[in-house]
């Protein structure tokens, strides 16, 4: 049905953009004190930065090709990143070296972005089958769609009501000639969002 592809559509569009939007952050460390310190610090500086980052750098992180889809359906790439990040905060970070390995662990709050999403979707699905949808395909077409349906998820994860998630982190680091680097990048878009499985969420 024309109306549940409109959906998918807006639902891929917005996982991508979720992962893209998570900042590609040096997290290296070289000099000081000591190992664990030195980690903590580039850690938690690199992780304050994630709030707040300019449009223009966010923009550049989501790519071209996903701002310029976002605003063809009249969203903001740099608001749905904010609304993202909005409810970000962290705490008890502790790092431990063992080596030329290392893992800091730490307590991560944000929006429950599988909870916000999940919501989203089942109202997606609602509103494709009802004669609101039929009537806004005639009035609207499908880009006018596909805004309304990504300006309420947009507004869901910006929203001061919504859910939130807490939970204790791990991310781990190499020791490498320039300092420590991240082990494996994938685990930062899995911290911001506080171990969310967002891959899976385009099956719903």
């Amino acid at each position: 049905m024309k109306y549940t592809n409109v959906a998918r559509r807006a639902l891929a569009l917005v996982c991508t953009a979720a992962l893209a939007a998570i900042p590609a952050l040096g997290l290296t460390a070289c000099g000081g004190p000591s190992d664990e310190e030195l980690i903590k610090q580039t850690l938690t500086a690199d992780l304050d930065a994630i709030k707040t980052v300019d449009e223009d750098t966010v923009k550049s992180m989501m790519g071209d090709s996903a701002v310029s889809e976002m605003e063809t359906y009249g969203i903001d790439a740099f608001a749905f990143y904010t609304n993202c990040v909005k409810q970000f905060s962290y705490d008890n970070v502790d790092v431990t070296v063992d080596g030329d390995s290392a893992t800091a662990t730490l307590d991560v709050t944000n929006v429950d972005i599988e909870k916000v999403i999940t919501s989203w979707a089942n109202d997606v699905s609602a509103y494709v089958t009802s004669q609101e949808a039929i009537d806004d395909y005639n009035n609207l077409g499908e880009n006018g769609m596909m805004q309304k349906m990504l300006q309420q998820l947009t507004d869901a994860l910006g929203a001061s009501d919504a859910p939130t998630k807490t939970s204790s982190m791990s991310i781990d680091f190499t020791k490498g000639d320039d300092g420590w680097d991240l082990s494996d990048a994938s685990q930062l878009s899995s911290l911001v969002f506080v171990g969310a499985d967002l891959s899976g969420l385009g099956n719903l």
